[in-house]
């Protein structure tokens, strides 16, 4: 097989890989937010209050939504009823792709809210602000939100992509042109994740 020819195959293999990973995080993708108080709506690997870039992985219909804990918590956090569409959450990775298991990369999955004004589609790269975890002053905060989408799937320019540049790794992360000019610093130690305060 030609070296465009396994590049073709890349893009079916990822595609089938991503719903693996998210089925192994949970039966139903949005469930796997519920556990230890709906954690992964909310700020883990990163400060609450800074952005994080993801690459949507799933995006929720309205029933789905419904059906999850997702749910109860926008609810709770003062988002309507009448404001929860098709799209309204959405999952991303921060890390690709695979390792044992796939372990690393399932388990830091972002859930995020999506406002009506935005709408994300699978492969989209999203800027997302990471909100605090519920505490006794604030026991129902807004869930981490999706700020903007800063490039499309499938867009042509790739203005986004995973580093280091080797598809053999499989703890790289995401570098969008430009961040480093916009105030984005990547963190130190275990989570190198790129982030903005």
């Amino acid at each position: 097989m030609t070296d465009s020819h396994h590049r073709q195959l890349a893009i079916p293999r990822f595609l089938v890989r991503a719903r693996v990973l998210l089925a192994a995080a949970c039966l139903l993708p949005l469930t796997g937010c519920a556990g230890a108080g709906g954690q992964r709506l909310y700020a883990t690997l990163v400060p609450p209050g800074s952005i994080q870039m993801v690459q949507v992985t799933h995006v929720a219909d309205r029933a789905e939504i419904v059906d999850s804990p997702v749910y109860s918590e926008l609810i709770a956090a003062g988002i309507r009823d009448a404001e929860i569409r098709d799209g309204s959450a959405a999952i991303g990775r921060v890390y690709c792709c695979g390792g044992p298991s796939g372990g690393l990369e399932r388990e830091s999955l972002v859930f995020f809210y999506v406002p009506k004004n935005l709408k994300v589609g699978l492969l989209d790269f999203v800027d997302v602000r990471s909100e605090p975890q519920p505490s006794a002053e604030a026991p129902h905060p807004l869930p981490n939100t999706a700020v903007q989408v800063r490039e499309k799937g499938g867009d042509q320019r790739k203005l986004c992509r995973w580093l280091p540049d080797n598809p053999d790794l499989w703890k790289r992360v995401i570098y969008c042109a430009g961040m480093k000019e916009e105030g984005w610093v990547q963190q130190s130690g275990m989570v190198d994740l790129w982030i903005k305060q």
